[in-house]
């Protein structure tokens, strides 16, 4: 039981374990005093009439997580009375 527990904190503590992002060493630019290849000329418009709806963007995923991890403690509780059980008969 006691390998059972330790393989599952090693699993959850990988899932859940974020790796450091590394940025390369060209960012942030460094500036080498060269001048601009060009100038751009940035005109600033009026903003327009809404158009209705705003667009639609994203995903809407948080249901189906809900759904999987619903379905997940269920599974670990089924094991846990399966492992009762079993410890229970072999006693």
């Amino acid at each position: 039981m006691k390998r059972v527990l330790l393989v599952l904190g090693v699993v959850v503590a990988l899932l859940f374990m974020a790796a450091p992002a590394n940025a390369d060493d060209g960012y942030p630019p460094r500036d080498n005093g060269a001048p601009p290849a060009e100038e751009t000329v940035v005109t600033a418009r009026p903003p327009s009439a809404p158009s209705g709806a705003l667009p639609r963007t994203g995903d809407d995923s948080s249901m189906t997580l809900a759904r999987v991890a619903v379905v997940t403690v269920a599974a670990g509780g089924l094991l846990v009375l399966a492992a009762r059980k079993r410890r229970a008969s072999l006693a």
